[in-house]
């Protein structure tokens, strides 16, 4: 019997290559995923001269006045996680998870989550003036960035879609949340909910800090300032990172907020790093907005 089953194991060893070579090269042609409920395209900016990749899901039924945006800064890391679980939500019948909302990535390359060079330039304030012309090459075009934003962006969504302009929201994590920040302090700020995920307020000697002084609250800002547990500063750490500390930042930003008058939220997120936190506060933006979208 032994010698038969054998039998059987070597005649079919030959077929059993076959199928793994098959499946094999089955595997090597697999293509790029694309969420079935979301678009994208290229947009050049006349703005900041770059080109930028939008992806947009339309989630859940329109409102009477339009839907209500979400804009995803570094929209190649963040989209998808955000646009998935809104999608799940919307579809949901519980109606605490009920959601209808346009969602917006803004970013740059399929290629990579994160372009460090575009983001630099797109996401930090404008310098100072004693600022070199190095510097200057590489950051403080938080400026341009706004206008395109306001020019082109929200312009073409308003001609394509039916959007509720008096609800539109921000999320950006690290210099994404510092140009969240910087849009925040303008005087015609171009969003009502903003979504901070540990803000880099440390940046070029705390810079933010000067739009601050000069800001007049025109109405009240929905914020929400996240931070992750393991991004506190501790004995161990080294000087780079002591000097950044990003939990004292964002807690001594919720108090400088809510004095000023705006409605805000604080949330430490226990056991994560800032890699990792982002995830956790893009996801919760959602039902952030929720609790207080009409």
């Amino acid at each position: 019997m032994r010698k038969i089953f054998f039998s059987i194991l070597v005649a079919l060893a030959p077929l059993s290559a076959a199928v793994a070579a098959q499946t094999f090269e089955v595997r090597s042609e697999l293509e790029e995923v694309r969420l079935s409920f979301a678009k994208e395209f290229r947009l050049k900016s006349q703005a900041t001269e770059r080109n930028y990749r939008i992806q947009i899901a339309v989630v859940g039924d329109e409102p009477e006045d339009g839907y209500p945006v979400l804009f995803v800064l570094d929209g190649d890391a963040y989209f998808s996680g955000v646009a998935s679980m809104a999608n799940a939500m919307a579809r949901s019948r519980a109606q605490v998870d009920n959601l209808s909302l346009l969602i917006v990535g803004v970013g740059y390359s399929a290629d990579e989550p994160i372009d460090v060079e575009q983001r630099s330039l797109d996401y930090t304030p404008p310098l100072r003036s004693n600022a070199s012309a190095e510097e200057r090459a590489k950051f403080g075009q938080a400026d341009r960035f706004y206008h395109f934003l306001q020019s082109e962006l929200i312009s073409y969504l308003t001609e394509q879609y039916r959007i509720d302009s008096k609800h539109l929201a921000l999320f950006g994590h690290s210099f994404g949340a510092l140009y969240g920040l910087y849009d925040l302090l303008q005087e015609d700020s171009l969003f009502n909910y903003f979504i901070l995920s540990s803000p880099s307020i440390w940046w070029h000697n705390k810079r933010i800090q000067d739009f601050a002084s000069d800001r007049q609250l025109a109405s009240i800002k929905h914020v929400r300032i996240t931070v992750g547990e393991l991004e506190g500063v501790v004995a161990s750490d080294d000087a780079r990172r002591a000097s950044r500390n990003m939990m004292g930042n964002a807690e001594l930003l919720f108090q400088q907020l809510k004095d000023g008058g705006d409605a805000v939220e604080f949330m430490v997120y226990p056991g994560e790093s800032h890699g990792s936190v982002a995830y956790k506060s893009v996801l919760d933006s959602l039902k952030f907005l929720q609790t207080k979208l009409p």
